[in-house]
């Protein structure tokens, strides 16, 4: 292996690092000593040069933080803290007691926080010019330190060993535990990762910026010269997270996972003398990850750098900029990452909108206009047929007021006399059946999103609207693709309408064979949990870009592809379904998990089917999915 200069350098840097942190100067804490939280800046020890120190740190109006920050700068920056869960009041008191513990107490005496003991005791503490609060015995030996417990940043001198967790806080005054994650795994793995993303599910396919290394990762060191890098077992240098532009005799440096989940390193002018005057009396970032957070974090991994229904744009130093499109606001304005929601009266799903409704000859002359501006799709049903005309009104009624990126908009339609017109907004990319079973498989990113996106739009059609929609004929012919490839479910003929009050309907069968749940078939009760099996069923030709039915199959068990798939699963052999698909033998485990979902959703009982809520986290990764019970019918033709 052959190492650049700067390896080298990073290598014999790495070798002198070590040293005892309790050589450094250092004013002893003796027993009985405490601090008690008070509106003054007397509540605090710090270390002998004055740079940092360890105390309480009023927090607006909310209470007071144990924390260690940076003493000589005007921002009194924050890089350590102990309770930023549970703000303590004034009156509070850390105490290093006589019997050797490192306790904060509140104003009751009710205990906070406290140093874990190996079990001799405290003897002493220390503020450290490094940054670094420690806690000794009477040999000198270091028993606890700040260093081993970080919450957002890292200083120079600081070691992250395997296991260890940075945690960006919540806002910039909200000192509790964040949305995002930096985390030295003990396999190696090195990366940010958002805290709604199960921990025991973290890999480089879930951070949203990762080094992208196998080798084992011993350590992340921040060393003396302020170069933060990887470092493996035996000390070499894997990988430079930041390389060092400043010294830091002459500046002030930390790495902070921030409140907008971007890890920037960031160095201040110790004074405005020497080298470093020219340089403003701020903090400056010198580098930060990942360089797009608006693009680096997906949907996938919980609505994005700003939340559900936002807008993201990135300004300097990689800062988020959050934003509501037209028609929404923030959820909270004080904290614009929740995402935002519809500032106008949510719509009712059970009626027709007045105002969609044309004659004859309005609904000519709108189409044209309609025709200059945008293209649409035009559905015109035979008003003499009774079927026809049933299948109109409960298309209306489903779809006139829903409001939702995974349904095709009803733009206008015309009931008068023989005319049957429903007017929407025009597909460009057609239907999923052109897309899954064309010439040319689509790579398995773009299938995922668009199973997603129909599971959003069926959750919303069951649970977000007034009355419960059933749309009763899910399959691929139904669900539309627009210019960017978002599904979008159409086809609302069949639909049936359940009322507040009521959770199931006995109808007679619809919907389209092959797709149809069992219970049509049974005269049992109709309820939403047959979108779910029709659903099931889609998923599995998502995923295989195959038909449900193929008469012509090179055997005969291979024929009904949710007995074949069903099969494959059970007998560990589902590298047979994949056979011409490089990019799904290669994501094998993935793969598994959606044929797990697709499963559940077919199940022949509807109790053990979940709901689309469910399936919705389980394909987002929020919840695990569990092995599917081995009982379900055979699929109907």
């Amino acid at each position: 292996m052959v190492f650049s200069v700067l390896d080298l350098l990073c290598f014999f840097l790495f070798m002198i690092l070590p040293y005892s942190t309790i050589a450094q100067p250092y004013v002893n804490i003796s027993f009985g000593s405490s601090l008690t939280a008070r509106n003054d800046h007397n509540s605090s020890w710090q270390s002998p040069s004055g740079e940092f120190a360890f105390g309480f740190k009023q927090i607006g109006k909310d209470g007071f933080l144990l924390a260690i920050w940076f003493n000589k700068i005007p921002e009194r920056t924050i890089v350590w803290s102990a309770n930023g869960n549970n703000l303590v009041p004034q009156g509070s008191q850390v105490e290093l007691t006589s019997d050797g513990q490192f306790m904060l107490k509140d104003a009751t005496g009710k205990g906070i926080w406290s140093a874990d003991s190996p079990g001799t005791g405290f003897a002493y503490a220390a503020m450290l010019d490094t940054g670094n609060f420690v806690l000794a015995n009477q040999d000198s030996s270091t028993l606890w330190q700040s260093f081993d417990q970080p919450t957002d940043t890292i200083l120079p001198t600081q070691i992250l060993n395997q296991n260890s967790n940075l945690y960006a806080r919540y806002t910039a005054t909200n000192y509790s535990r964040g949305r995002f994650r930096f985390k030295l795994q003990s396999d190696g793995n090195l990366g940010l990762y958002t805290t709604n993303f199960p921990q025991h599910f973290a890999n480089f396919n879930s951070a949203y910026w990762s080094v992208k290394t196998t080798d084992i990762i011993f350590q992340v060191i921040f060393n003396q010269s302020g170069l933060i890098y990887l470092a493996s077992g035996n000390g070499s240098v894997l990988n430079i997270i930041s390389s060092n532009a400043v010294s830091i005799q002459d500046f002030y440096q930390r790495a902070t996972l921030e409140y907008d989940g971007v890890l920037r390193h960031c160095f201040y002018p110790k004074s405005t003398s020497s080298s470093a005057g020219r340089w403003p009396m701020a903090w400056s970032t010198i580098t930060f990850l990942p360089p797009n957070i608006c693009s680096s974090i997906t949907e996938d991994m919980g609505g994005g750098a700003c939340g559900f229904n936002s807008l993201c744009r990135l300004e300097n130093e990689g800062r988020p900029i959050c934003d509501c499109p037209h028609g929404y606001t923030f959820i909270d304005p004080n904290d614009v990452r929740k995402g935002c929601k519809q500032k106008f009266v949510p719509q009712s799903c059970d009626q027709a909108s007045p105002e969609h409704l044309f004659d004859f000859q309005d609904m000519q002359n709108t189409t044209r206009k309609l025709l200059k501006k945008q293209c649409v799709a035009i559905k015109r049903l035979d008003a003499k047929v009774r079927e026809n005309d049933l299948e109109f009104k409960a298309e209306v009624s489903a779809i006139g007021r829903t409001n939702h990126r995974n349904l095709v908009q009803l733009l206008g339609f015309c009931n008068e006399g023989e005319h049957r017109i429903l007017v929407y907004e025009f597909m460009s990319n057609g239907s999923l059946a052109s897309f899954l079973f064309g010439e040319s498989m689509p790579n398995w990113y773009q299938r995922r999103q668009i199973a997603l996106g129909i599971a959003r739009g069926l959750l919303y059609l069951h649970e977000e609207c007034s009355s419960q929609i059933v749309h009763c004929d899910i399959k691929p012919q139904n669900i539309l693709l627009d210019d960017y490839f978002t599904a979008r479910i159409s086809d609302f003929g069949l639909a049936k309408l359940l009322r507040l009050d009521q959770t199931r309907s006995m109808t007679a069968i619809r919907g389209t064979r092959g797709y149809v749940a069992p219970e049509w078939f049974r005269s049992l009760p109709i309820t939403v949990k047959v979108d779910v099996y029709s659903y099931g069923i889609l998923l599995l030709e998502i995923i295989f870009c195959r038909k449900h039915f193929e008469a012509v199959a090179d055997n005969e068990d291979e024929m009904i592809l949710a007995d074949w798939a069903y099969d494959c699963y059970t007998q560990k052999k589902l590298h047979r379904l994949f056979e011409n698909d490089d990019e799904e033998i290669n994501d094998i485990n993935e793969m598994e998990k959606y044929v797990m979902i697709a499963i559940w959703c077919i199940q022949e009982d509807p109790s053990l089917r979940p709901t689309m809520k469910k399936v919705t986290l389980m394909l987002e990764g929020t919840v695990e999915v569990s092995a599917p019970p081995s009982s379900f019918i055979n699929s109907i033709l």
